[in-house]
């Protein structure tokens, strides 16, 4: 989950190096809250889960709110595949994005 979390903190290209390593959640953060958008960031977040060969991803929940983006990831870790449910939120106010606890 850490590791997932730093990919996610990380915009894309930011990482010397690793020019793909990192996400574009950040552009969308002050976006309108469309269909279209919550569909781009769920995107977004599976291509950066895709990276992690030891990440099964189940299902990703975009939430939009007035002060950010809650993300609801529901997946598994190889080899164990024990399903957990991981929530993100993306906050605009200071740019961060942290874990909350479940």
């Amino acid at each position: 989950i850490r590791d997932l979390l730093n990919a996610l903190s990380i915009k894309q290209g930011d990482k010397v190096g690793q020019p793909t390593y990192g996400t574009t959640l950040w552009s969308y953060l002050f976006e309108p809250s469309t269909e279209e958008t919550q569909q781009v960031i769920q995107d977004e977040i599976r291509r950066v889960i895709s990276l992690d060969p030891r990440i099964i991803l189940n299902s990703v929940g975009v939430f939009v709110q007035e002060n950010g983006i809650l993300i609801q990831v529901e997946m598994a870790f190889k080899p164990f595949n024990v399903a957990t449910q991981v929530d993100f939120f993306l906050n605009r106010y200071d740019g961060s994005i942290q874990q909350l606890a479940n």
